[in-house]
């Protein structure tokens, strides 16, 4: 069983019937549970209490205890709380309007009244020309808004920043196959395939283009899916013709990777090496029943531990295109050969869970479902 402790002030609590962790890529803020064992009183901890979460005396995560929940019948006493950057997913940006920043400048100029470090890998890109602020629009939400063009994602690192993160720039040190891992599962979920994707955006207005001629639109089709199954997108920032085609395409990629998901359960926090297993790693993953040896991104890692709860962690696993917004590959096959969002052929990816008929054609461009 791993070390779990609560830190707070130095003094680290380690009496704990349940832990739980939780971090996704898609929720910016990690949350956390802990459910007290008979050594802690009941006003011992506070709410908004600054605390660490350690594993093997390594921060897992910083944040805050942001609901103490106690019941006098059992005597059961719970904390829950969120990272540090809980409070920008709650909380509302200063509105007004913010020129010439890029995204690194931006998240640090929102984030400055939170006092949130922000850190970011890469140089956060190119400057964004204007971004508005509405009131009441919470930070996280205008950061995404902008974030999401540009294949950055917002976690929460370990210490308490807000990290713009490039997901799969790492790769794990472990691949995961029997018998080295508990549990595999493995679903292809198709309730929320779109039959087409359509894309709506306009270029900021100017003496070349207003009006009508400044709006454009794109749409992508999966020829498997009813073409009454549409998703209208309109885009949150200007852009033109092809970026609307471009969002098309990426939406209709993501959304066809994210119905893939692989459920993996291992028997620690970490890998043999000593790293943790965390969100945005890409891992190798095989298993000969399921026909599987492909490479695939931890979306979400839960952990648990505890006298009452099995120490390990459950990791969710998508397909990278999922999340790789700069040059994604789309899943279906057109005459047998995948392409890119720029129309290069892309090269085959082996033993992927979609190889089979069901995807066959998704992806099309020309705007037509299925019958």
């Amino acid at each position: 069983m791993g070390n779990v402790a609560l830190r707070i002030d130095g003094r680290e609590y380690v009496d704990w019937k349940s832990v739980s962790l939780s971090r996704h890529l898609d929720e910016s803020a990690d949350s956390f549970t802990f459910r007290a064992g008979p050594s802690i009183g009941a006003r011992s901890i506070p709410a908004r209490t600054l605390c660490e979460i350690l594993e093997g005396g390594d921060t897992f995560c910083t944040g805050r205890i942001e609901v103490p929940h106690w019941t006098l019948s059992t005597r059961a006493l719970e904390y829950r709380g969120r990272s540090l950057i809980g409070d920008l997913v709650t909380w509302d940006a200063e509105p007004g309007t913010y020129p010439n920043l890029s995204l690194l400048q931006l998240a640090e100029t929102l984030a400055e009244p939170f006092r949130i470090v922000v850190m970011a890998d890469d140089d956060g890109g190119k400057p964004i020309p204007l971004v508005t602020v509405e009131p009441g629009e919470k930070v996280i939400a205008v950061l995404e808004r902008e974030a999401r063009p540009k294949g950055y994602l917002l976690v929460s690192d370990p210490v308490g920043m807000l990290r713009l993160m490039r997901p799969g720039m790492n790769h794990a040190h472990d691949v995961l196959e029997p018998p080295d891992v508990e549990e595999m599962e493995l679903e292809i979920d198709g309730q929320q395939r779109p039959g087409v994707v359509r894309v709506r955006n306009e270029l900021a207005w100017s003496s070349d283009a207003f009006g009508t001629d400044a709006q454009h639109e794109a749409s992508v089709s999966d020829a498997t899916t009813r073409a009454a199954r549409q998703l209208i997108i309109t885009s949150e920032v200007p852009g033109s013709a092809e970026d609307a085609r471009d969002r098309a395409l990426y939406e209709m990629a993501t959304r066809l990777a994210k119905s893939v998901g692989f459920h993996v359960t291992v028997p620690s926090w970490r890998q043999s090496n000593g790293d943790p297993w965390e969100p945005g790693l890409l891992v190798t993953c095989r298993c000969e029943w399921m026909e599987l040896d492909t490479e695939m991104l931890i979306s979400d890692a839960e952990y648990t531990a505890g006298a009452e709860e099995k120490y390990g962690a459950v990791l969710t696993l998508k397909p990278p295109e999922a999340y790789l917004y700069g040059d994604p590959r789309l899943w279906g096959k057109t005459k047998r050969a995948r392409k890119t969002l720029s129309g290069r052929p892309a090269a085959p990816r082996q033993g992927t869970p979609l190889d089979d008929p069901w995807w066959e054609d998704a992806g099309r461009e020309d705007g037509e479902g299925a019958e």
